[in-house]
């Protein structure tokens, strides 16, 4: 069995043309007519590093220690690409790795950082091993980036497109990209990612790949014919039609790698997730961990187990990928894991498996640190130093109003922060001093 998880950055919860009629997603509409799409999906932080950390490690950022952007992930820590690799998958990443800063400081050296992140010589020469990944391509490139570079500037140039670096430039561009569709990342993203199944269907090996793509993330340069596929008269801001054609782009690029899939008959025997890093705030409006932030479109499909054509309002958190992947493939999940296994979610076992889920944001630089506690119909998010933030999301579901200091709201508030403390403490992991997440075989 085969897991192919796919990423997208910064993309909100609703858009996907199942949720958004006038998006055209025709991939990722069939890969949820085919599987389970869930409304209630969360990050487990609202920013990139932390996130995707979380969905390699199954902890909690607090946990694994990429607690905020700009801070390395351990490269030690355990992962579930390196489990799967112990147990002879072939594993690989393809795209934007992020678990590194771009800057390097002490104790935080990568080879996501520069200087190395520039050095083409040293991509050459180097695909891996990677936070448990046996072979990876990476790429840096996302719209105006200056720092563009890696396994994807290689392949501009053997796409005989020695000065590449003209493409990425900094300072306003508008919404059109100059950039040919066909060197853009997400079709570099997903033709490597049909290079690394094909390797491992050649080789006989059972297969965890992660094709990891930098749209629909800002700023958004979009080249044609995709800048142009939306009208910026038909909706609220110009910059929404660029958003869009990025999105129906990734979703182009996205059907190529399940197309692949079908032609060498590895998609009835392939677990599909797509997910994304985190959710995207459509305006400076609402609370600072408002739910189109936090929650982040999800679609499992699994021919066989997973039942078709089904959307579900459970609650479901980032850090319970890695333990349902682990499940799903019938591998004992490590008991240090954070997460919970969705699996009877998945499979239309159970409604649900949680009752809550937990958020974690900080940041030191902008003095940022709050967690938030969701349940079904309310959210209270507590920051350091005595405010919050609470909301009734039923009757309140644009969260315009915010209750926490509402004495009509004061025995609720008590109550959610009762069961916020008592699942902060049954969210630690059991640990011994010295111990670490050891392959189960």
């Amino acid at each position: 069995m085969n897991i192919l998880l796919i990423t997208s950055e910064q993309q909100h919860h609703l858009a996907l043309g199942t949720r958004t009629p006038v998006l055209r997603t025709p991939n990722l509409d069939r890969l949820a007519a085919e599987g389970l799409a869930f409304d209630r999906a969360y990050c487990t932080n609202p920013t990139c590093s932390p996130s995707r950390a979380t969905i390699l490690t199954g902890w909690y950022p607090a946990w694994h220690g990429c607690w905020m952007t700009g801070v390395k992930l351990p490269e030690d820590v355990p992962t579930v690409s390196g489990l799967l690799s112990h147990l002879g998958y072939a594993t690989s990443l393809v795209g934007r790795a992020h678990f590194a800063p771009l800057a390097p400081a002490a104790g935080q050296t990568s080879v996501e950082a520069l200087p190395t992140l520039l050095d083409l010589d040293f991509w050459r020469g180097w695909t891996g091993p990677y936070y448990g990944f046996d072979h990876v391509e990476l790429s840096r490139g996302h719209a105006g980036e200056v720092d563009a570079g890696q396994h994807y500037a290689l392949w501009l140039e053997e796409r005989g497109v020695p000065d590449w670096r003209r493409y990425f430039r900094p300072g306003p561009q508008g919404h059109t990209w100059d950039l040919p569709v066909e060197l853009h990342h997400s079709a570099w993203t997903a033709e490597r990612t049909i290079a690394a199944i094909d390797a491992s269907v050649r080789a006989g090996r059972p297969f965890f790949c992660w094709a990891s793509f930098h749209d629909p993330k800002p700023p958004y340069l979009v080249p044609e014919p995709y800048a142009a596929v939306y009208d910026a008269a038909d909706l609220p801001r110009e910059d929404i039609a660029a958003q869009y054609g990025s999105i129906t782009l990734l979703d182009r690029q996205i059907g190529r790698i399940l197309s692949r899939l079908d032609t060498l008959a590895v998609a009835g025997d392939t677990l599909v997730v797509f997910t994304s890093d985190h959710g995207h705030a459509r305006s400076d409006a609402g609370p600072v961990h408002g739910e189109d932030l936090l929650r982040v479109p999800l679609v499992v499909r699994w021919p066989g187990r997973v039942p078709v054509g089904r959307r579900t309002d459970a609650l479901h958190a980032h850090v319970d990928l890695a333990p349902t992947l682990l499940d799903a493939l019938e591998i004992a999940v490590p008991g240090q894991m954070q997460g919970e296994s969705q699996l009877p979610v998945w499979r239309g076992e159970r409604d649900r498996v949680r009752d809550h889920v937990i958020v974690e944001h900080r940041n030191q630089l902008a003095a940022v640190h709050l967690r938030s506690y969701v349940e079904d119909r309310y959210k209270m998010t507590v920051h350091r130093g005595g405010t919050g933030d609470l909301f009734d999301l039923a009757e309140d579901p644009d969260e315009r109003r915010n209750r926490f200091q509402d004495p009509d709201f004061a025995d609720l508030k008590a109550d959610l922060m009762r069961r916020f403390l008592d699942a902060e403490l049954g969210r630690e992991p059991t640990r011994l001093s010295g111990s670490t997440m050891t392959p189960v075989t």
